[in-house]
């Protein structure tokens, strides 16, 4: 989508990052199934990546050794914002989208 939207290739790059860690983190952490959804509005492009987990994510503590744990801060680098809106579930299950908002480039 984001060719045809004509996104510059630093764009796509980001973009790319950034849903590969967002999508990763809902299926190591998420529960059901992971939605992926692109928004471009007039103050950049929005990636959002729902699951059924009620869990909120928080950047974790990292060291030199760790092998996990930078997702949140790589987003956190990359984007223009990021944050995690809860939604509740119609059966009482809950959920999340994670969000990052990129500058349109």
């Amino acid at each position: 989508h984001l060719a045809t939207w004509r996104g510059s290739p630093e764009l796509l790059a980001t973009a790319s990052l950034v849903v590969s860690e967002l999508v990763t983190n809902a299926v190591l952490y998420g529960y059901g199934a992971a939605t992926l959804r692109l928004v471009r509005d007039a103050d950049g492009l929005v990636i959002e990546v729902a699951d059924r987990s009620a869990v909120l994510p928080a950047p974790r503590v990292t060291h030199d050794e760790s092998e996990i744990g930078r997702g949140l801060h790589i987003i956190e680098a990359v984007s223009n914002g990021w944050g995690v809106s809860p939604e509740p579930g119609g059966d009482g299950t809950g959920g999340k989208v994670v969000w990052c908002r990129l500058a349109w480039t």
